[in-house]
């Protein structure tokens, strides 16, 4: 006879988690009280109800804390919390229903002076965080100085305890028997540590189901590294040291630049023409024996943007200066990040070493459309600046780069904040009367605005556009911006129209255009609107297709632009539902039969859920329709109304996102869908209906009791 258990689970209540730190931003789970709370940091609040997400931004917060808990919010919204309404409240106290998930009232909440300083926070919670192995059926502790994924090893179990939440990480391939321990032995741990009552107590997590907030102890992901992580996702890494030899590959312009002797100079990772640099790779693997004649799709698909390395986070001082007249003059719109396009940079940034001393990097910017006499101009006058930094009794490290090939390392330095106007920034033609720039980006590192012309077909539903005319500017916001990136054009705004003059500011919603905003633009004309540009965590990608003795090969281009496109070769942009492969008017016609053959292996072999008919489409150099130069940020030159070729599959229309149950389970059922994964087609509510569960929580199951409940269904 079983004996009835005389413990009763404990109910769960409200969440609320401190969002806080500046160089890797931690999300912690406090005390769900007002006491937990102070104005220096963001919180968010997780009800009982999966359809609400409630959160605060502290008016001390940083921005980084307020990014990052835009990215938790958004994720939340398409995976645990799916469909869930978000409030954010960014002035002022918490809301009603905030607070009336916790304990205590407003009194209760602490000021901005009571919260710690970000980098000893960050410092104390990493002190505290420990990471144990079952190991002979005893805890390990492992000493690690960072949480990594592969850490983590598919067969064995792991006990991760950070401040007071407990996690048993379960590997795919772990016996049954060691699951059990490490339950045991993490719920002894638990109990000898005195957690508060408060704290949920040891959490079972299984590999590839881990929740959203294991994840966020780690400093790297991959599954989160595919969706892009945000200005958090960068870490801070030991600096290489290299030796001075001068500086190599400058520009020549009325004779070779020379290094500053004390000067370490450093090649920009993207420094070389990506065309050279991607031949060289295919000769190098050939002569290694290492390239096959025929690419591997599925190592596209699986492939990530190799994380680059950085001095610090960009709170350090930024100064600079513009090539004008052959000499350097200061420049007081750098420090707040606003460049020409058609003007050349040298810029100094100040940060502090860990032993309190300070170190400097001088960089050398150049637009994409300047000249070759102010390039070599600048690469000459970097000697000045490092005149300067002698007279400081620093050292310095010196680098090149260039419009659209940014290092992160750049982009951090402007906190996210960088605007490239069009042309000189002495010309008269700076005082049109009308400007339009365009805010684009992944993360809040890799966000610009980019001026360019004001033209209403240049308008896209997934970014953010400012239009300018006169004392007068619009900010117009398409219907599938994200949150992240309309919090980021609220900075951009006010940098741009602070620059322009603009008395009246009217912010317009896709779709709520007025008369005056569509003269500004040269009249209403069509633009890339397609509801797929509304689809939330839309990654796009290029690859760099193209052979060199013979040898066929494809590479990702990373944080790409118009300018990646090269004339000689051809490239595949995949949207997720549309793969484009694009052929410049020089590349072979062999490269162009091989490329439209992996793109439609690619589409046959992926697995991130898109449908299986996506369609490929060819495109012409100089023939681009507005639905693949929408991607392109600020893209310049005519644009095609026409529809592109299809290259490979299905037609477009042959298939629907979502089908009825009724449709699914017919004898004549549409032609092209994923038969052993029918339920992926119907709509979140009659999901619902159907297996009396979430999507989300149906994926969580073993794959057996998903096919039987397939079965039952008659979804088969």
């Amino acid at each position: 006879m079983l004996k009835k258990r005389n413990a009763t689970k404990k109910k769960a209540g409200p969440r609320l988690l401190h969002v806080k730190g500046k160089r890797l931003v931690r999300v912690i789970e406090v005390e769900p009280a007002c006491s937990s709370m102070n104005e220096g940091d963001v919180f968010l609040v997780l009800p009982t109800d999966p359809k609400r997400i409630l959160v605060w931004l502290g008016p001390g917060a940083n921005r980084m804390e307020k990014s990052k808990a835009v990215e938790l919010v958004e994720t939340m919204k398409h995976l645990e919390r799916k469909g869930a309404e978000a409030t954010t409240v960014s002035r002022g106290p918490p809301s009603d229903e905030f607070l009336s998930h916790l304990s205590g009232g407003v009194g209760d909440i602490k000021g901005e002076d009571a919260s710690q300083n970000d980098i000893e926070y960050e410092r104390e919670v990493d002190a505290g965080t420990k990471l144990y192995e079952l190991d002979d059926d005893e805890l390990e502790l492992i000493d690690t100085q960072k949480l990594e994924r592969r850490l983590l090893a598919t067969t064995t179990c792991y006990v991760l305890e950070v401040s007071n939440e407990m996690y048993v990480w379960c590997g795919k391939k772990s016996k049954l028997p060691a699951r059990s321990l490490a339950m045991q032995k993490a719920k002894a741990l638990w109990a000898a540590a005195g957690k508060p009552e408060w704290a949920s107590g040891p959490v079972k997590v299984t590999e590839d189901g881990e929740p959203l907030l294991f994840k966020q102890k780690f400093a790297e992901w991959p599954s989160e590294a595919t969706m892009g992580t945000g200005s958090v996702g960068f870490q801070l890494k030991k600096r290489q040291k290299s030796v001075s030899r001068g500086l190599r590959d400058s520009v020549k312009a009325g004779g070779a630049a020379s290094a500053a002797s004390s000067g370490v100079v450093k090649r920009d990772s993207k420094r070389m023409s990506r065309t050279k640099s991607f031949r060289r790779s295919i000769r190098r693997s050939v002569k290694k024996g290492e390239l096959e004649h025929v690419v591997d799709p599925v190592r596209l698909h699986t492939g990530v943007r190799p994380e680059q390395v950085m001095v610090d986070d960009g709170s350090g001082v930024v100064e600079g200066w513009r090539v004008k007249g052959g000499k350097l003059v200061e420049d007081a719109d750098v420090p707040r990040g606003h460049f020409w396009d058609s003007e050349c940079y040298v810029v100094l940034y100040r940060y502090e070493k860990k032993s309190g001393a300070y170190r400097y990097l001088i960089y050398f910017w150049a637009g994409a459309h300047c000249n070759r006499q102010d390039r070599g101009l600048a690469a000459l006058l970097t000697k000045e600046v490092a005149a300067i930094v002698k007279g400081r009794g620093g050292d310095w490290d010196q680098h090149k780069s260039e419009q659209w090939k940014e290092s992160d390392q750049f982009l951090v330095m402007f906190k996210g904040r960088m605007v490239i106007h069009q042309g000189r920034k002495d010309s008269k033609a700076q005082k049109k009367d009308s400007a339009m720039y365009h805010i684009h980006g992944r993360d809040d590192l890799h966000t610009r605005a980019v001026q360019t012309a004001p033209d209403a077909s240049a308008l896209n539903s997934r970014d953010i556009f400012v239009v300018n005319q006169g004392k007068h500017a619009w900010v117009w916001k398409g219907k599938g911006s994200s949150m992240l990136l309309q919090e980021m054009a609220e900075g951009f705004v006010q940098s741009i129209t602070e620059h322009l003059g603009a008395k009246d500011t009217v912010a317009v919603n896709e779709g709520e255009e007025d008369k005056k905003l569509w003269k500004a633009l040269g009249g209403q004309k069509e633009y890339a609107c397609e509801p797929s540009l509304c689809k939330p965590n839309m990654k796009v990608r290029l690859f760099h297709c193209g052979s060199v003795i013979g040898r066929f090969n494809a590479e990702e281009v990373h944080d790409f632009s118009q300018s990646s496109l090269d004339s000689s070769d051809v490239f595949i942009l995949d949207t997720m539902t549309d793969v484009y492969v694009w052929c410049g008017k020089k590349s072979k016609e062999n490269d162009r039969n091989q490329a439209m053959e992996l793109a439609t292996q690619y589409v046959e072999k992926a697995f991130d859920g898109r449908l299986q008919n996506t369609p490929v489409w060819t495109v012409e150099d100089g023939e681009e329709p507005l639905m693949f130069a929408c991607h392109f940020h600020a893209w310049q030159g005519p644009t095609s109304t026409a529809a592109p070729k299809r290259g490979g599959v299905q037609e477009k229309a042959a298939l629907k996102d979502t089908y009825t149950f009724e449709e699914l389970t017919a004898k004549d059922k549409p032609k092209g869908l994923d038969g052993t994964k029918l339920e992926v087609y119907l709509a979140d509510d009659e999901f619902q209906t159907v297996f009396n569960m979430t999507k989300a929580e149906f994926s969580k199951l073993p794959g057996w009791r998903r096919a039987k409940k397939r079965k039952d269904a008659g979804l088969f």
